[in-house]
């Protein structure tokens, strides 16, 4: 099954990085590698809020509404962005974004900026691109996989650990709270510490079997030894009785006498 983090960034072709490019004037690796950040950025965002049931009602008609529409995935959300390069909160892309963001947008859109080399405006505007991007993914995934908001909710859950795995180092200071990058490393660590703790919970157990066992067959071996020592003595002795019997004959001497003597 692949990942939603997987599924967005497949959408990020050439012919969509060149879009942005030219909207943005900035050159076509700077854009690339602005994306993966915004990318992760974004679900890392929807992840967080994956538990609040008003945002997930909101995401889910947005979602829907953007994946009805065929151009949504290469449609710029040009309107979102003011001239000045400044995300414009009164537009729904707009809007929607700065409540993802927990009114950090800014911190956002200058994280990108930093990261991918490039204006703080033009890091706005990857961000208004991507927003219907992420949007449409996610209404398709739904239609596909018949999600409604709390399936879409756990599956978003479920994968917050590899979404802020993605995140570029810092990004998870700009985030309002949630799974951090640092957070899902102390989750591995933990996991590992847990799976040898349990590893080890049932090594003395097995020990334990392992020498009953080993002195049970001890035990057995011991046993089966003293018998057979025992009947070999007694055949032995009974031979040996047997044998005597046979050697020694009765003859009788003048007088009266009767002596046994060896045949």
């Amino acid at each position: 099954m692949t990942s939603i983090l997987n599924g967005v960034q497949e959408f990020v072709t050439p012919s969509f990085l060149s879009r942005v490019s030219s909207q943005t004037g900035e050159s076509e690796a700077a854009v690339t590698r602005g994306f993966t950040a915004v990318i992760p950025t974004l679900l890392a965002g929807i992840a967080n809020r994956s538990g609040d049931t008003g945002f997930m009602s909101q995401l889910v008609s947005l979602a829907t509404n953007t994946a009805s529409d065929p151009d949504a995935l290469i449609r710029a959300s040009g309107p979102a962005v003011t001239p000045e390069g400044v995300i414009d909160p009164g537009t729904t892309t707009g809007g929607w974004l700065s409540a993802l963001s927990g009114g950090s947008l800014s911190g956002i859109t200058n994280a990108v900026a930093r990261y991918a080399g490039v204006k703080a405006s033009s890091a706005s505007w990857m961000l208004t691109y991507a927003a219907p991007l992420v949007l449409a993914y996610l209404g398709r995934l739904m239609r596909s996989d018949h999600l409604d908001a709390p399936t879409l909710a756990k599956r978003l859950q479920a994968e917050r650990g590899t979404i802020a795995a993605a995140l570029p180092s810092g990004f998870d200071a700009v985030l309002p709270g949630g799974m951090t990058t640092e957070s899902v490393r102390t989750v591995a660590a933990d996991a590992v510490r847990h799976e040898k703790r349990r590893a080890g919970g049932w090594a003395m157990p097995l020990l334990l079997v392992a020498l009953a066992i080993g002195g049970l067959l001890w035990w057995a071996s011991r046993d089966r030894s003293a018998i057979s020592s025992r009947v070999g003595d007694a055949a032995s002795r009974a031979v040996g009785a047997g044998n005597s019997a046979v050697r020694m004959l009765a003859r009788a001497l003048p007088g009266g006498v009767l002596l046994s003597v060896s045949a």
